[in-house]
């Protein structure tokens, strides 16, 4: 959970102990130093924060960013959410209100933005949002579309789509272009999507939808042009746009806190002289390179520890890991006091040398990136990355990055250019620069630094974000 909370302490236990914490907060105004009152405007997010998962903690960080621009209700896909008492706490004193859409009036104004909810489309709850009465922001932060999200493009329940970046843009824009005028869409032509867009075995929320009064909520999308398949720009900015069908898009980016990740002096108290290398992400095979993990144990490195978190059963299996091994990733409460090593002697290991594979939440987010010295990161041939969450606040934290250089990534503008050398495209340039990286402490200082005043006044800007929001939700 984010180390640093903003505002209304006060009111945190009372929220943990009320039936319905959205009673506590009604209204959402402001009062003005001349005495005037200033209204914020509403904005129910479809989410749930958390700190596993790069959509959910990006949630987590757009609280901190936007807490005190906007009236925010958090609206969770389940009663289960609901009741965690440390995440509602955490709400509560950054002012954020809480409330399940059934408690909710049947007449809502304002925004509904949803960050990567496979429930928000899929099981109907971005209609119900949009019957009654608010206008929906949808982001699928992943490079495919989620179930129903597509047809909900085509019906017109969005108003405004957002993408982190233009590789992202380019990967699902089809999609969206691919609406037709709005209301005139009829089911059957939803009915020819992939069953991943749609749901896995063909229904859909949005088939009832389409045959229900909306009770005057339904809101046909102006279509200023005679292409509903263009694309235009609408704004002065470059990061923003419209489909000929009215869908506006916004490229938004994504803000991390830099409080939350606070630099570390690699120099002081080493560990046993270790030279510590790792990555941070989801358990998921196509987040890592095919050959890993002789992709790590091929720089040579001297007297290496390698870490990663998050990792998992299938994981293990996918590489091979040793029985010994696998056994001990099993337990979270175990892996805290361990440490996996692994040697030749395994015979169905692949991990040689001393590897720390963590399960998710084994250790915080920071205290896991500032052991690091070096953030490698590199991903399957087939998988493109979006944007890069992890390598920023691992920037942050002053671990080096070390990512694949391919173009088709969004990672080559996240990381500085013209100190030393951070973007990689052959094995021999992974090997070189780690190992120069080692020998060198002087360089690797001066690149940590150089890593974490680029990820604090090019890439977190608070400012410059919360214009970026502003556009959003204003413009």
């Amino acid at each position: 959970m984010p180390r640093e909370c903003c505002s209304a302490a006060s009111v945190a236990q009372s929220v943990v102990n009320t039936e319905n914490p959205f009673d506590l907060f009604q209204g959402g105004n402001e009062t003005l130093a001349s005495g005037l009152v200033k209204s914020r405007l509403p904005i129910y997010c479809f989410n749930w924060p958390s700190n596993v998962g790069g959509a959910d903690t990006k949630f987590v960080h757009l609280l901190l960013l936007l807490h005190r621009e906007y009236d925010i209700t958090v609206v969770p896909n389940t009663r289960e959410q609901f009741e965690q008492v440390k995440w509602r706490r955490w709400l509560a004193r950054l002012g954020v209100k809480v409330a399940l859409l059934e408690d909710l009036p049947q007449r809502l104004s304002g925004w509904g933005l949803s960050l990567c909810n496979g429930k928000f489309w899929g099981e109907g709850l971005g209609i119900e949002a949009h019957r009654r009465g608010l206008r929906i922001i949808w982001s699928s932060e992943m490079m495919w579309h989620h179930a129903g999200e597509i047809a909900a493009a085509r019906l017109g329940l969005m108003d405004k789509v957002l993408y982190v970046s233009e590789v992202q843009r380019a990967a699902l824009e089809a999609g969206y272009v691919g609406s037709s005028r709005r209301e005139e869409a009829p089911f059957e032509e939803m009915k020819s999507e992939p069953a991943k867009e749609r749901g896995g075995d063909g229904s859909s929320p949005l088939r009832s939808w389409t045959s229900q009064p909306h009770l005057g909520t339904s809101r046909p999308h102006p279509v200023p042009w005679q292409d509903p398949a263009a694309i235009y720009r609408c704004s002065d900015s470059p990061h923003v746009g419209c489909y000929g069908s009215g869908l506006k898009w916004h490229i938004t980016g994504n803000y991390v806190a830099p409080s939350e990740f606070p630099w570390r002096d690699r120099t002081r108290n080493r560990r046993f002289e270790e030279f510590v290398i790792g990555r941070l992400s989801r358990p998921d095979p196509a987040k890592f390179p095919k050959d890993f993990p002789e992709s790590y144990q091929r720089l040579k490195l001297k007297n290496p520890r390698y870490r990663v978190m998050a990792w998992s059963e299938e994981m293990a299996r996918q590489y091979a890991v040793g029985d010994d091994v696998r056994s001990l990733t099993s337990d979270p409460k175990q892996r805290k006091s361990q440490s996996l090593l692994t040697s030749a002697a395994t015979a169905e290991s692949r991990f040689l040398g001393k590897w720390d594979l963590l399960p998710k939440e084994t250790e915080t987010q920071l205290d896991f990136l500032q052991a690091l010295d070096l953030f490698v990161y590199d991903v399957r041939e087939d998988f493109t990355e979006s944007w890069g969450r992890a390598v920023v606040e691992a920037m942050l934290t002053g671990a080096v990055p070390l990512v694949t250089g391919h173009p088709r990534h969004h990672l080559q503008h996240l990381v500085p250019q013209g100190v030393g050398e951070f973007l990689c495209s052959t094995k021999a340039e992974w090997r070189e620069h780690a190992q120069r990286l080692q020998k060198d402490a002087a360089l690797r200082q001066k690149m940590s630094k150089a890593a974490r005043e680029f990820a604090v006044h090019e890439l977190c800007d608070a400012a410059k974000h919360r214009v970026v929001w502003r556009e959003v939700f204003e413009g």
